[in-house]
């Protein structure tokens, strides 16, 4: 008697699965699924949401494996620093000055992707120059922990940043690939963005701009 109870449920539970059809449980199954995956997708989409970047203000110092950068300044010019001619025509300079710090264990000079600007167009993406501010040498070369002041200019076309306009600047930090030995073989690749720093635009108004 004790054992017929005790089938009793087990049984009527057998019977209740096996009179659900094979396409109701496909549909249960799905729907499970499609509940998984929502739940992970919306972990993922906050994720997304909650990784955004610092802004950092003028001045303020990010810390990088390959670079600390501090970005001070955003000047529009005829003629930038480290130049005697004039941008070509229908164009202007972009200079932005800021203060870097090699920290890497070898001396560089591609300083230019220290920053960059996620709004120019790719063929005026990459700076032009760069220029020792001490003393308007070109092609700084920053060595091993020694802070530079240092201006980075592109060419851009003219009116596409306005006087007194506000203009994010990326600070791009990349990574270190090597080949079993710290500096042999080793390089940088693939910046990305890791801060921004919001920069009001001020024209520099040249001699001859004022005549």
């Amino acid at each position: 008697m004790t054992d017929e109870a005790e089938e009793q449920p087990v049984g009527f539970l057998a019977r209740v699965l096996d009179a659900v059809s094979t396409r109701h449980w496909i549909l249960l199954i799905g729907a499970v699924i499609l509940a998984i995956t929502g739940l992970f997708g919306g972990l993922a989409t906050a994720d997304e949401e909650t990784a955004e970047l610092p802004v950092l203000a003028a001045g303020e110092e990010h810390v990088g494996p390959q670079f600390s950068v501090a970005v001070h300044d955003l000047e529009l010019m005829d003629v930038a620093p480290g130049y005697s001619f004039e941008a070509d025509e229908g164009n202007e300079y972009l200079v932005v000055t800021l203060t870097l710090t090699n920290n890497y264990v070898t001396s560089t000079t591609a300083i230019t992707e220290a920053i960059g600007f996620d709004w120019l167009d790719e063929e005026y993406s990459t700076a032009d120059r760069t220029v020792l501010l001490s003393d308007s040498t070109t092609l700084v070369q920053a060595h091993p922990d020694i802070p530079v002041d240092v201006a980075l200019v592109w060419q851009i076309p003219r009116d596409s940043v306005a006087d007194g306009e506000t203009v994010q600047v990326s600070i791009m930090q990349a990574s270190l690939r090597t080949n079993g030995d710290l500096t042999f073989g080793a390089y940088w690749y693939d910046p990305v963005p890791v801060a921004h720093v919001d920069l009001t635009a001020h024209r520099v108004i040249t001699t001859d701009d004022a005549e």
